[in-house]
């Protein structure tokens, strides 16, 4: 009886009424097609601008909750108001590094679109009232994500590869002295 039931079962799938039905198949976004390693769900959670980029690199660790901006500091249009509006406040966040040695690696703000052949401009200060010395790295991509020096002199602008990618900026500090570490600044 098992047997006939099963017959039944793949008769009534592989009949001709199932093989008249086409299968369903939704039209992906240029972007999921190009980053076939991030999860769709996250590539339809980015704005519309995103999600049509046919060319567009997305960091699969990438949330796509946080606010956008395009490489020239404008809110990437199609993000929720909340988002849109957090995005002036982009370009800025803290690092520690502790004495004689690389701190954690700190992550920025919000996520930056960048172009082909752009690069990002990072720069560090010392936080308010620190007086120790230090360095910062901070990440770029080429292609693959990369860290660079920013150096160990507050204030000089240096520009790393970034490219047609959307990835959150990344930095770390480096304290030079004990005991007290260093609290630095990093933008973008």
């Amino acid at each position: 009886m098992a047997v006939s039931m099963l017959a039944l079962s793949v008769a009534v799938v592989a009949g001709p009424g199932a093989a008249a039905q086409p299968a369903p198949t939704a039209k992906l976004p240029p972007a999921a097609v190009n980053n076939p390693d991030v999860p769709l769900a996250t590539i339809l959670a980015l704005p519309k601008a995103i999600q049509q980029n046919a060319t567009i690199h997305i960091d699969p660790d990438l949330d796509p909750h946080v606010p956008i901006i395009y490489g020239d500091g404008t809110a990437v249009p199609g993000q929720s108001a909340a988002a849109k509006a957090a995005t002036t406040d982009c370009g800025i966040f803290a690092v520690w590094g502790p004495p004689l040695a690389w701190g954690p690696t700190y992550t920025g703000t919000c996520a930056v679109a960048g172009s082909v052949g752009f690069h990002l401009t990072y720069w560090w200060t010392k936080s308010q009232n620190v007086t120790t010395s230090g360095a910062a790295d901070g990440t770029g991509w080429n292609p693959g994500q990369t860290w660079y020096q920013l150096g160990s002199t507050p204030n000089v602008h240096l520009w790393v590869p970034w490219g047609n990618v959307l990835a959150m900026p990344k930095g770390k500090a480096w304290g030079a002295s004990a005991p007290a570490g260093i609290t630095l600044d990093i933008h973008y």
